[in-house]
């Protein structure tokens, strides 16, 4: 009687762990996805900023063109 009330006492306990652990893995996913939102609206403000940067060295050299005509 008291094995079987120590196995469903572990039993009962290691129950409650796989929860917990449960629910960590769930935070985890959450913020693993939250990461990659923020990955790739880094990733867009970049390309962005490349694109600009590239567009004002294109007119800074079609001014400078204008300017030597």
């Amino acid at each position: 009687a008291q094995a079987s009330a120590e196995l469903g006492q572990t039993g009962a306990a290691l129950a409650a762990s796989a929860q917990a652990a449960a629910g960590r893995a769930t935070t985890v996913g959450a913020a693993s996805e939250e990461v990659s939102r923020s990955v790739q609206t880094v990733s867009a403000g970049a390309e962005e900023m490349s694109a600009a940067i590239a567009e004002i060295a294109r007119t800074a050299g079609e001014a400078s063109r204008a300017a030597e005509a």
